[in-house]
């Protein structure tokens, strides 16, 4: 959203409507924003940070009425997700894969900047022109109409004192025509016995989440740890030096620190393949961040000084290292967590006991969001009597946390796993429907707001949608023209569509 309003020049926000309302309101011409490579942010699309869900898709569905155009760079299969289905009123879809978009002049053009520009020390910088071009048609041809292609298979050659011999069958038979294989020929052409260090040590930005990886004492940990090898610090400045471009910097998500990610998603993708058993490498990512999270007294991890990337994210590395079920046994970790990542994986708990201790948090998660945190433990422990989940109760008594009140027992009738939804006044009429491919929830109360909610997590989409003068008394959801609406009706006596 901060990349939005920049964009636009309107006043910061979280929210796609108050962006919108700000356009609107200053009258502004149409504005065009480019967004590219969306699909590498959204690998984990986790509820709390996802952009499809609390921006593009509400800003998508927007388009036609609002100044605001977006031209958005994504694989195919979050085109549903976005709102951009071959049939919508609001998208033009543009196939980069079709051969009416193949420019092979630009990839050899492409091919040509790289190999003189990226480096001064390139060995092609002085060549006859007619032996530049025989080289650029060659790496052109192979990469089709990937340019991530031509820039690693040019990059390398530039970095690469030995010049090569266009005419050679067998060195053009060779060149790589994947991402992934550019990727593996640079390192063996230019570290040689070094490349395997470069792999291993690029191996845990691939199961990065959120916004990126933390250097600080995570990233060498982690390596430690995916490769049973003793690397260090100085490890990953010969890495930033040999074969930095791989890597790109960020800001974490509170904006706080540098992370790290590569530079290309597919490239995350070769190294993930690359490992034997990628459950298994996500498993020993959320043993290595737990062991690392410092310590109480009694030795347990002490979750609220753990790095904000282990509160938000160790959820997501133990839920697709089928380990959740332990981490909720720990009602410190329960509150400390991040709710939404947390709340997403939940469903994969495997044991009786960790399906009740999901249970107990679901119940008790409205509580857990909005009440006093000295109050929070004790609502745990009601919501872990109530699920029938003994042992997380009885560890939140022997946890030393703060009780302003404590459950010894209940007797509850046990109800079905549910989830919990919190308001700030009564509701007077809900609807269940689907927005965008995922299940939803709309509510209409006494505060003359319709609210949508994600089902799955409880967590709001959007901003309320205000108007009424009146108490909401009836909602419904449904599809009008192929573009999602909701109509509800008030005791301001008016019937309203959004």
């Amino acid at each position: 959203m901060a990349g939005l309003c920049e964009a636009t020049r309107a006043e910061e926000t979280t929210s796609p409507g108050r962006l919108l309302a700000d356009l609107h309101a200053r009258g502004t011409d149409r504005v065009v924003v480019v967004i590219d490579a969306v699909d590498e942010a959204v690998r984990d699309r986790e509820r709390q940070h996802d952009p499809i869900d609390n921006v593009l898709a509400p800003l998508i569905s927007a388009a036609g009425r609002t100044p605001l155009r977006l031209m958005i760079g994504t694989r195919r299969h979050l085109l549903e997700p976005l709102g951009a289905a071959p049939d919508s009123l609001t998208t033009r879809l543009i196939d980069l894969d079709d051969g009416t978009y193949a420019d092979p002049a630009s990839v050899r053009g492409y091919v040509e900047a790289c190999l003189l520009r990226l480096s001064e020390q390139s060995s092609y910088r002085h060549q006859p022109r007619a032996y530049l071009e025989a080289v650029c048609e060659a790496v052109a041809e192979a990469a089709g109409r990937s340019f991530l292609v031509a820039l690693i298979t040019a990059r390398s050659l530039a970095l690469t004192p030995d010049l090569v011999d266009p005419l050679d069958s067998c060195w053009r038979a060779q060149l790589p025509t994947k991402s992934a294989d550019a990727m593996r020929d640079d390192l063996d052409r230019r570290l040689g016995d070094q490349a395997q260090r470069a792999r291993d040590l690029l191996v845990p930005l691939a199961y990065a989440h959120g916004s990126g990886l933390p250097w600080e004492d995570m990233w060498p940990i982690l390596t430690r740890e995916l490769t049973g090898k003793p690397y260090r610090n100085a490890d990953l400045d010969w890495l930033i030096e040999h074969a930095g471009y791989y890597v790109t910097e960020a800001t974490s998500d509170d904006g706080r620190r540098s992370v790290y990610r590569l530079y290309h998603e597919s490239l995350a993708e070769h190294l993930r393949a690359s490992c034997d058993d990628p459950v298994a490498a996500e498993a020993t990512v959320t043993a290595a961040l737990t062991a690392a999270a410092p310590r109480l007294a009694n030795g347990r991890p002490d979750w609220d000084r753990a790095h904000p990337y282990t509160r938000t994210n160790l959820t997501t590395h133990a839920a697709q290292g089928t380990c959740l079920d332990p981490l909720l046994d720990d009602p410190r970790y329960l509150l400390a967590a991040a709710p939404a990542p947390l709340l997403a994986a939940l469903p994969t708990a495997s044991t009786p006991r960790g399906r009740a201790a999901a249970d107990a948090y679901q119940r008790a998660n409205t509580r857990l969001r909005y009440r006093p945190f000295s109050d929070r433990p004790a609502y745990l422990q009601l919501a872990a009597r109530c699920a029938r989940a003994p042992d997380l109760a009885d560890a939140i008594s022997a946890a030393d946390l703060p009780l302003t009140w404590s459950t010894s027992w209940a007797s509850w009738r046990l109800q079905p796993t549910h989830l919990t939804i919190g308001t700030s006044a009564e509701v007077r009429a809900v609807a269940f429907g689907q927005l965008d491919g995922r299940p939803v929830i709309v509510s209409g109360g006494d505060d003359a707001t319709v609210r949508v909610w994600d089902a799955a997590t409880g967590t709001p989409i959007g901003d309320p949608f205000t108007g009424h003068t009146g108490w909401v008394r009836a909602v419904a959801f449904g599809q009008l023209d192929g573009r999602p609406v909701i109509v509800s009706g008030g005791g301001d006596a008016t019937v309203r569509v959004w």
